[in-house]
């Protein structure tokens, strides 16, 4: 059989947190929305990433993936992740689990690579030895992996910090999308080099589709476009 992630692919030790080096293009695809002077249906920054992009895998192919034990990560798309985030973050999550866990049904809360691992996935200053429950060699199982990323994808003080900043009772979604691509800038993320549309679709997906975005709704939607954008560069887009 195949291994749950080719080398190449398996998340990296010793990398730390490099939060503000992360390069979510995957070698020019990041995501950058207006700024710069872009035109509407034109690029962000430059890169390489289709306005199109994967729309015609269908829900079925997303819960193939999501029911596969072992996930190949270059065949997870932009668009898969858009349309069914949670079932595939579950599934790509889990095929790391099970490397750092060696098969077995937990790690222990100690252990390096879970703790590499989980510093790059999660906001700056998340401590797992003191976030996750138990002492130091407790075990975390996939249940509770799974949640640590899901959670504390965003650094909550930063993004209420933020949405204060802007001195607006609620951001249209005409707004949102700029928005977002600042917040995204401010947590760290190279996001430069998505065209508009690709952009629109994952702050589309972020917000809900909402028509507007309250102080209360902000948090949670900045968790999520983190949680995408982390999700595509492990994937390698």
């Amino acid at each position: 059989d195949d291994p749950v992630l080719a080398p190449s692919q398996a998340p990296s030790e010793g990398r730390g947190r490099g939060h503000g080096h992360d390069d979510l293009g995957g070698g020019g695809s990041g995501s950058g929305l207006y700024g710069g002077g872009s035109p509407r249906g034109g690029r962000l920054g430059g890169g390489a990433e289709s306005a199109s992009e994967e729309t015609h895998h269908s829900n079925g192919k997303t819960n193939q993936v999501a029911r596969s034990g072992k996930v190949e990560l270059n065949k997870v798309t932009l668009d898969l992740i858009l349309t069914d985030l949670e079932s595939v973050e579950e599934a790509v999550y889990s095929s790391v689990f099970a490397q750092l866990a060696g098969g077995q049904a937990s790690v222990r809360k100690n252990d390096k690579k879970l703790g590499d691992f989980l510093a790059e996935h999660t906001f700056p200053g998340f401590d797992a030895s003191t976030a996750l429950p138990g002492g130091a060699s407790s075990p975390v199982t996939l249940e509770g992996f799974l949640l640590a990323l899901a959670t504390n994808a965003a650094d909550p003080e930063q993004a209420i910090m933020f949405f204060v900043g802007l001195e607006t009772e609620a951001l249209s979604k005409a707004a949102v999308g700029q928005a977002l691509l600042s917040y995204a800038k401010l947590a760290g993320c190279h996001v430069d080099g998505f065209a508009v549309p690709v952009w629109e679709k994952i702050a589309s997906r972020a917000t809900q589709g909402a028509e507007s975005i309250s102080f209360d709704a902000w948090g949670d939607c900045c968790t999520c476009l983190l949680r995408i954008l982390r999700l595509k560069k492990m994937c390698n887009h």
